[in-house]
């Protein structure tokens, strides 16, 4: 699987991911690992998000 860069133009970049796979290489455990690998990313982006919230509300109590 090959990622693909994007440059956005503003200094960040995208990634593109190819998730293109054979069907007899998917199996129920490596399907389970990018479960949980999702649900890690979630669970780091909800604590982020909640951060940044706390951020704002600072910002515009000021």
């Amino acid at each position: 699987m090959a990622d693909s860069y994007i440059d956005n133009g503003d200094g960040t970049y995208a990634i593109e991911k190819d998730i293109t796979c054979r069907q007899s290489s998917v199996t129920k455990a490596g399907l389970q690992l990018e479960i949980d690998a999702i649900t890690a990313n979630i669970a780091t982006l909800t604590a982020r998000k909640a951060v940044l919230e706390a951020d704002l509300a600072a910002i515009n109590a000021l």
